[in-house]
């Protein structure tokens, strides 16, 4: 299991964006999350506060795990200075 849902000061990321072998690139917005599920990444969003993967979670996206090149997260921009 991947736990990357939170950052330590507590913001949440965006998403992440899924880089597959044909060049391609998708977004997978409020994903927090992404685990192997056979031969799929499954790609869930957790309540706020909870850091593991359950009964709770939402699947978001699954992709087939062959056809990956790369996943990057998105984070959050941070708020500006005022």
């Amino acid at each position: 299991m991947l736990v990357t849902g939170t950052r330590p000061d507590h913001g949440r990321m965006r998403g992440y964006d899924v880089h597959t072998s044909d060049g391609n690139v998708e977004r997978v917005p409020d994903a927090d999350t992404y685990l192997q599920e056979g031969p799929l990444t499954t790609f869930f969003r957790t309540d706020a506060g909870r850091r593991v993967i359950d009964s709770w979670s939402v699947r978001l996206a699954s992709y087939r795990t062959a056809e990956i090149a790369r996943i990057r997260c998105v984070e959050d921009e941070p708020e500006p200075a005022v």
